[in-house]
């Protein structure tokens, strides 16, 4: 340093800049964005079909995938907080969204459609049993549980049942126009109009799938027959049975705890078969030719006054085979009827 000469000071060492951080050092915050993403896309689980289920798992797992990754990579060098704030957040994220789905939504979604097609069937049940009511205010009797005529060689031809016959009190006046009454049910005239899907026949939570041949499907059945009982011998059972005429006044147990018709899951028929109906059998869900929904819980079941109830799987069949009949003169508990 020369005399007279102020001296300058040193200027301090440039801090180094820190590099511009690449996408893959933003794995964190992508983490987090997939994870946002990926938690609205798992209430998808709520619907039926298996591929709406994908787009929240694969979300769900590249943000727990990236938020691994990221996680870890702080860990190997100066960790960034927020960084791996970011990831822990879509680490959480994915992990709700893959399992958030399968667990709460899906069953949301089960639940909730079991009980639209509970409505549904029961909404149903109550028109058969208003068309029911009407067919008897106009014809005085209810309808036949079959039809069944004699063919040249004297044997049996079935005609036409008695969802067939309740068509026009249905508001399928259209339908029951284009049936010929005169020829079978199964005769080629008949075809086009059986084959129709009739909505008043069918369970909410039932496919409506062609049956037999291509018939419409039926998700009810008449209670109908010949039963014995110990005391009385033999009694009669629902409404329905071979070209059968009963009246409201021979249904002596009372309409409204009489069984008349009810949900049915296995063996579906056509709604045009003319034997379209069953005994109470072994109890609900109990076998095949017998009553019972989907779900295996029990069943919807009409009563003689137009009436509809539930009944669960679990009831005695001794107190299902007592309300089946018409003239048993049983004792029903006031909790079932």
């Amino acid at each position: 340093q020369r005399a007279g000469i102020p001296s300058v000071p040193a200027e301090p060492a440039a801090v180094a800049a820190e590099p511009p951080r690449s996408w893959l050092q933003r794995r964190g915050l992508l983490s987090l964005l997939l994870g946002l993403v990926a938690l609205p896309l798992s209430a998808l689980s709520a619907l039926p079909e298996v591929w709406v289920k994908l787009p929240a798992t694969a979300a769900g797992f590249a943000a727990l995938a990236l938020g691994l990754i990221a996680w870890n990579s702080g860990s190997r060098r100066q960790p960034r907080v927020a960084e791996r704030s970011l990831a822990a957040g879509g680490i959480t994220l994915g992990l709700l969204a893959m399992f958030l789905g399968p667990l709460l939504f899906a069953d949301l979604g089960r639940r909730m459609r079991t009980d639209a097609g509970t409505q549904t069937t029961f909404a149903h049940l109550e028109q058969v049993g208003a068309g029911l009511v009407k067919y008897h205010d106009h014809r005085n009797s209810f309808p036949p549980g079959g039809v069944i005529a004699r063919d040249a060689n004297g044997r049996d031809l079935p005609m036409h049942s008695w969802m067939t016959l309740l068509l026009p009190w249905l508001g399928e006046e259209e339908l029951a126009n284009a049936i010929n009454l005169d020829v079978p049910w199964s005769h080629p005239a008949n075809r086009k109009a059986m084959s129709r899907v009739v909505p008043a026949f069918l369970a909410g939570d039932q496919p409506s799938s062609p049956v037999g041949s291509g018939y419409g499907p039926s998700h009810f059945a008449g209670i109908g027959g010949d039963g014995l009982d110990d005391r009385r011998g033999l009694v009669q059972l629902g409404i329905f049975g071979r070209n059968s005429r009963v009246t409201r006044e021979d249904v002596i147990d009372g309409l409204s705890t009489t069984l008349v018709a009810g949900e049915i899951s296995t063996l579906i028929p056509p709604w045009g078969e003319p034997t379209n109906w069953r005994s109470i059998g072994k109890g609900l869900n109990s076998e095949l030719s017998g009553f019972g929904n989907a779900a295996g819980t029990g069943a919807l079941m009409l009563r003689a006054d137009g009436s509809v109830r539930f009944y669960s799987s679990r009831i005695s069949p001794e107190v299902l085979r007592r309300l089946s009949t018409r003239n048993g003169g049983e004792h029903i508990a006031s909790e079932h009827r």
